[in-house]
């Protein structure tokens, strides 16, 4: 069992650690990627964990126990535009509240080292084609779908990208964040020993602006 340090075990980063070691240890190691602060949509808003499975996004918000949940509405509306299934992360003292402001999220809330499903979350159906787009640098978009390599205006590529369905696009999406994600959870992965510390923690912060 992982040792819990009673200064550090309502932090945001230490719910971090117990989010990422549930979820290794809910899909294998070898199944899953995860990504730290990632940065998506027009807005520019950043998710505080991200993880990738079965070709599926889950985002993930923590609320620790002094957080403001002034924003927690958008932040659940921004991340149903661009993520499969979106799950909150908090402590118990926040549950009741956060659970009345939506039924689509999933809510878990960390106990010590035990993470609790208050609710399993559903599949969105509120993906948005711009906001992917906006999530993926331009350089990539021109590279993996058919535009003409003299088009420089990001305005004119993107609305020009809006043709493809979204399914296609879906999948370029995952493919771009697997690019991204993946060589700092593989090292990770070799730093990490047989449970996440909040030192690890920076290792998966592999992309958090999009160019």
């Amino acid at each position: 069992m992982k040792d819990i340090d009673e200064n550090k075990c309502q932090s945001a980063e230490y719910m971090k650690t117990i989010i990422i070691d549930y979820f290794i240890n809910q899909y294998g190691i070898d199944k899953i990627l995860i990504g730290n602060e990632v940065m998506y949509g027009t807005k520019r808003k950043v998710v505080d964990l991200l993880i990738i499975c079965n070709n599926k996004t889950i985002a993930i918000e923590i609320k620790a126990e002094n957080d403001d949940l002034r924003r927690i509405v958008e932040q659940i509306e921004e991340c149903k535009k661009v993520f499969d299934y979106m799950i909150v992360c908090t402590v118990p003292v926040h549950i009741e509240k956060i659970k009345s402001l939506t039924h689509e999220i999933g809510l878990y809330s960390i106990c010590g080292s035990e993470v609790r499903i208050t609710r399993r979350a559903l599949k969105g159906n509120c993906l948005d084609k711009n906001e992917l787009l906006y999530t993926m640098p331009i350089k990539y978009l021109k590279r993996y779908l058919p535009i003409s390599q003299a088009i420089d205006n990001p305005d004119i590529i993107r609305k020009n990208s809006l043709r493809i369905g979204k399914e296609k696009l879906h999948s370029l999406f995952i493919q771009f964040l697997r690019s991204k994600l993946e060589p700092k959870f593989n090292l990770f992965v070799n730093d990490r020993g047989e449970f996440t510390h909040i030192d690890d923690i920076p290792i998966l912060s592999s992309y958090s602006d999009i160019e």
